[in-house]
């Protein structure tokens, strides 16, 4: 006889869309969170009047999968335009979608961010994706080796997709496997990328809000598991039938023993307010040149309610080694102002994200989609089964729940 049916350790996306489906179903759960809060990476912290998400994040409106757990419509979100602005050789080229911005996507021809051929290349690739089911997507090649094989120049894939889908995947040597890529650039070519109102973490609390309330406990570390048997921080245990395990890959490794975790992708954000806007349009800003700084996103360009000030998020897509915050902070505002030398930059925080995406080579694409599921009632849960995007960790929670319903 066990206390419970069903326990899930995790509230990020993936343990709320499983949790969404049991409820659904009228299965009743308990879910376990070591946070005080829902949203797990997609969280959002409030510093004095400003919102700062937790490391560079935007929602891909495009996602097929944002129905199955939420009301998209009924988020209120800010769009970016559809597109980059590329800093290269000490200049800034603008690069926009143009089958939603005909007239400055007709510009773009004209920029120096590859040549014609490649341009067209884009469009085939961006139609040929659109038109492609989202469940024929396979896994066996790098994105690099897929942008070679699509006839994509080295110069193209420096300067557009190095320095945007890098930053996307945050993956520069683009070794994901192509499956993601091909996921999160069909999404970006169907529909725009906004930011939530209140921040990233309105899109997990959109799912929560859905669920009974006394089925969570909040502020509750997991330390072990084993033989239905969960055991917490404070010496306290739960037995449950089955047990969800919708963490990162290495908690979920460290609480069973069961699998060894993939290698992550870590990042390095840093939130500034400037004295002035870096520029006018709602855009997300990269580099295809030297230095640390990856992206650039001008948050207030886009939604005005992240701060009454001029906030950016500055990001680097890594982990930085050897240095301090204070020597990360003082090297990012002496590569800002080379940049915007009229400007003057005022640090507001740092976050140093370590297990921010799972890095999705091929060969660890297909060892995490071997992991064992269902071995004395757990089961695992996350964007690393399936890939490094949000909707991978819904699909997975979706599936995980699935199993789970199918065992009645």
């Amino acid at each position: 006889m066990f206390d419970h049916d069903i326990i899930i350790i995790g509230s990020g996306v993936s343990g709320l869309s499983c949790a969404k489906i049991l409820n659904d179903n009228n299965k009743k759960f308990v879910l376990y969170e070591s946070q005080p809060e829902v949203g797990g990476r997609m969280s959002t912290d409030f510093v004095g009047e400003h919102k700062l998400d937790r490391g560079f994040q935007v929602f891909i409106k495009g996602y097929p999968l944002y129905d199955d757990v939420s009301d998209v419509d009924q988020l209120s979100l800010h769009s970016f335009l559809p597109g980059a602005l590329i800093r290269l050789n000490n200049r800034f080229y603008k690069v926009v979608d143009p089958f939603r911005n005909i007239i400055e996507g007709f510009k773009s021809v004209f920029t120096p961010i590859g040549s014609l051929l490649d341009k067209l290349k884009i469009l085939k690739l961006r139609i040929s994706l659109l038109l492609k089911p989202s469940g024929n997507l396979t896994n066996n090649i790098s994105t690099y080796n897929y942008l070679k094989n699509n006839g994509f120049s080295e110069e193209m894939i420096n300067n557009f997709f190095v320095p945007f889908f890098g930053s996307v995947l945050l993956d520069k040597d683009l070794s994901t496997v192509k499956s993601t890529f091909e996921t999160v650039y069909k999404a970006m070519s169907s529909d725009n990328i906004c930011l939530p109102e209140n921040g990233i973490v309105d899109f997990p609390k959109s799912i929560y809000n859905q669920l009974p309330k006394d089925q969570f406990c909040f502020s509750t570390e997991v330390t072990a598991i084993d033989n239905h048997v969960v055991t917490f921080a404070d010496g306290t245990s739960t037995s449950s039938k089955s047990i969800v395990i919708a963490t990162d890959a290495t908690t979920a490794s460290n609480l069973t023993q069961s699998f060894k975790a993939p290698l992550y992708c870590g990042t390095t954000c840093l939130y500034f307010v400037t004295s002035r806007q870096l520029i006018k349009e709602p855009m997300i800003i990269t580099n295809a040149g030297e230095g640390f700084i990856n992206t650039i996103c001008c948050l207030t360009n886009v939604n005005h309610s992240y701060s009454s000030q001029n906030l950016i998020s500055v990001n680097v897509n890594k982990i930085i080694p050897d240095i301090t915050h204070d020597e990360i902070v003082d090297s990012i505002k002496l590569e800002l102002q080379s940049w915007f030398p009229e400007v003057d930059f005022d640090f507001i925080k740092l976050y140093e994200i370590p297990n921010a995406l799972p890095k999705h080579t091929p060969s660890e694409f297909n060892r995490m989609r071997n992991i064992p599921q269902g071995e004395n009632g757990v089961y695992f849960c996350g964007d690393y089964l399936y890939g490094a995007s949000v909707n991978d960790a819904i699909k997975s929670g979706l599936e995980t729940a699935e199993i789970i319903l199918s065992l009645d």
